[in-house]
């Protein structure tokens, strides 16, 4: 099976022989020749000292410009300097001679055909593929890269935004409350004391100015931490536990409902405990529908509630984590809401009982060693939070089986030593444009903090696709309000994206 053979040797024939049915006799002598010193076949053979299954790595040959490559590159540090490769040339080829650059000495010959079995030294650029036709009239010279990544694709680099320079950020009050709905994303800044309120809005992520939105608190004070949106309405506690519906013009009605803390939304309603003379239970709003607690259930400081929607399920999974509980005691597992059953959903726990938990929903990678191409699944992403002696906590959680299991992230996805502790943020995931960039622009981009010392070179990545790639989205998590260790309110938006997603689309 031609599992190798690029799409591109189809058009590269095609065109070919396009051309020899059109021409005269000399254009047929052209085809014939220059199918004698096509490559139709490339792959490394298997080395376990080198990578697991490398035999399995996808090189393509596009016989048109005479190039091969592997479009996902190799995972960072794999020592490229002693591979074996497979080729499959034309039968009929005279010379199949690989030519590889060694730094201060002339290039190193290997004869294919007769010494099919030397190693191959792709470390030092580009390896030249000599192909001749048996009769010596044609030869064909193609250029043939191992990509490996310059830098650690699954590093979460991190970025902080200051006083105007993002648009839902206001310029003197700090961001205490943030919220989506439906398409509009608000955030609710506050004065530390209560006497200001700024509510501002966007229809896009990170690029659309912001709007200020017109919202009277002079008749309640607000839980400014509480602000949720459902897909149609946006809500907020305050303090004595009414829950205030958002109307346009500025207003903000009592629902006649009350709450002891917001969970957060599903679908069009708003989830919370309350504890009235029925005692603690958790209630939905607006159809005013009641479930029970179940026992260690957490009743406020959970982290926020992120929804899964799963192909087969009939209906989303909302899932939150940590928290206080009724006792007081924090929580360490992880909850969920199917949309009528409230149950303790994790079996692997976070190490840590904490509250105000920092999660959101992100997808990562998986890069199986049967394929070495990345293949993402959706996951949740938890970090921050306090723990009972009120210390933050600064490791970084996953999980990719609905909140089951959970897992401390790789070292490269925990917050480097220059990033803050945070508590109680608020996140949201929303994905901006990328554009390819020049080499000297890649390389600025990549110079932030989070990255591994010596994160210097970004290896080139070829495109399948017969047209170039120029734009692609790159979603990137952003954290609103919340606090500090020294529990001030963060004056700042932080932004966390990995990496891999600003590496150009293989196609």
């Amino acid at each position: 099976m031609l599992k190798n053979l690029f799409i591109a040797s189809i058009i590269g024939f095609g065109a070919l022989a396009f051309h020899s049915c059109n021409s005269d006799s000399d254009s047929q002598y052209t085809y014939e020749e220059s199918s004698a010193v096509a490559v139709t076949a490339f792959s490394i053979n298997d080395n376990k000292k080198v990578l697991d299954s490398l035999s399995n790595v996808f090189f393509s040959i596009d016989l048109v410009s005479a190039n091969i490559f592997n479009a996902d590159s190799l995972p960072y540090g794999t020592n490229v300097s002693r591979l074996v490769p497979s080729i499959t040339a034309s039968s009929g080829a005279s010379l199949v001679q690989l030519e590889f650059p060694r730094p201060g000495k002339s290039d190193s010959i290997v004869n294919y055909l007769t010494n099919s079995t030397d190693s191959i030294d792709f470390s030092n650029g580009p390896v030249k593929l000599r192909v001749r036709s048996q009769s010596g009239a044609v030869e064909r010279v193609y250029t043939v890269k191992v990509n490996v990544h310059a830098v650690k694709p699954d590093s979460l680099c991190w970025k902080e935004f200051t006083g105007g320079n993002i648009a839902w950020q206001h310029p003197t009050l700090a961001a205490r409350g943030a919220a989506r709905c439906g398409d509009t994303f608000y955030v609710l800044s506050a004065a530390d004391n209560g006497s200001a309120y700024e509510m501002l809005s966007s229809t896009d992520a990170f690029t659309e100015n912001s709007a200020s939105v017109a919202a009277d608190f002079s008749s309640f004070t607000p839980d400014v931490e509480s602000l949720t949106g459902t897909d149609n309405a946006l809500y907020i506690l305050a303090s004595d536990g009414r829950l205030m519906k958002y109307a346009t013009g500025g207003n903000w009605s009592d629902t006649g409902s009350r709450f002891h803390a917001l969970y957060g939304a599903y679908g069009n309603e708003v989830l919370g405990s309350v504890n009235d003379e029925s005692g603690w239970h958790i209630k939905a709003y607006p159809s005013g529908k009641t479930y029970s607690l179940p026992a260690g259930c957490p009743v406020e400081a959970t982290s926020q509630l992120c929804l899964y929607t799963l192909p087969m399920a009939e209906s989303p999974m909302a899932v939150m984590l940590g928290g206080r509980t009724v006792e007081g005691s924090l929580s360490a597992e992880a909850w969920g809401f199917d949309g009528s059953t409230w149950a303790m959903i994790s079996t692997k726990t976070i190490p840590d009982a904490l509250e105000d938990v920092v999660l959101a929903d992100y997808d990562l990678f998986n890069v199986p060693s049967s394929t070495w191409s990345p293949v993402k699944f959706p996951a949740l992403v938890a970090f921050g939070g306090r723990r009972a002696n009120g210390s933050v906590n600064r490791t970084v959680y996953y999980t990719y089986d609905l909140g089951m299991t959970w897992r401390k992230a790789p070292e490269l996805m925990q917050l480097p030593s220059d990033v803050p502790s945070f508590y109680g943020n608020r996140a949201f995931v929303f994905a901006t444009t990328s554009k390819a960039k020049s080499r000297s622009s890649m390389l600025s981009c990549f110079n932030v903090k989070g990255l591994p010392a010596g994160a210097m070179e970004i290896m080139p990545v070829r495109s399948r696709a017969s047209e170039p790639i120029t734009e692609w989205e790159v979603p990137a998590i952003y954290f609103f309000g919340g606090c500090y260790a020294s529990g001030d309110a963060i004056p700042a938006t932080w932004r966390a994206r990995l990496i891999r997603y600003t590496f150009k689309p293989v196609q």
